[in-house]
Order: C-alpha cells, then structure tokens, then sequence
C-alpha cells in the first residue's frame, strides 16, 4: 500500500471527505488532495509526514516506508533521533533543524562540561 491508498482507506474509515481529513490531520486541503490524486508527482514533507503520524496513530517510520520503501531500516524514534542529533557538530546543526521542522525532538547541545 502506498500513501495515497493509505490516506484514502483512513479517510474512508473515519467517514471523510479530503477536506475534512486534511483538517483534521492539520495540513491544507490541497495538500492532501495532491498526494492522493498525483502520488508520484508530490514530494511530501516530514512535517506533512509528523502530522499524520500524530494523529492517526500510525507510525512515522511506516508512512517513510510507503513513499521510500528503501529507507525502512531507519530508526524514526523521537528517542533515537535526538541521540543521533546530539553528536551533530554544532555548525550543521541548524541545517538539520530546518529539515526537521515539525518534529518534537529536544536535543542536548552540551558537550558534557557545561559548553553549549
């Protein structure tokens, strides 16, 4: 099953119609229509990716592996990503911060004697 045959069987389950889904996932209307209607042509976002996620309960590293089979190996955890972030050299950080956007992830910028 790919994101769009995913996003339709939920839609359909909670009785919906796109738009009402896309409220309630919290995206606009015409971002969840274009991953429906044009799934190979849609780039869909990690934040897109987070907020369906949250609140259909389905798991990220799932929805990844709808749209990118090749990476379901990859540990999606908010646990283990904030880990891996902690080890990120402090100039490439906000690179990472900004493709991250969207997702809830504290990381520790402490090098371990009290330096940020």
């Amino acid at each position: 099953m790919n994101l769009a045959q995913w996003i339709e069987s939920e839609r359909k389950k909670r009785d919906m119609t796109l738009s009402q889904f896309s409220q309630f996932v919290g995206v606009h209307h015409q971002t969840i229509t274009s991953i429906v209607n044009e799934p190979d042509r849609v780039t869909v976002s990690l934040p897109v990716l987070v907020k369906l996620s949250e609140t259909t309960g389905k798991g990220l590293d799932k929805l990844v592996a709808m749209i990118r089979p090749d990476l379901t190996d990859i540990d999606l955890r908010k646990d283990h990503i904030a880990t891996q972030l902690s080890d990120v050299p402090e100039a490439k950080l906000e690179l990472l911060k900004t493709f991250l956007t969207g997702i809830d992830v504290e990381i520790d910028l402490s090098n371990g004697n009290g330096d940020s």
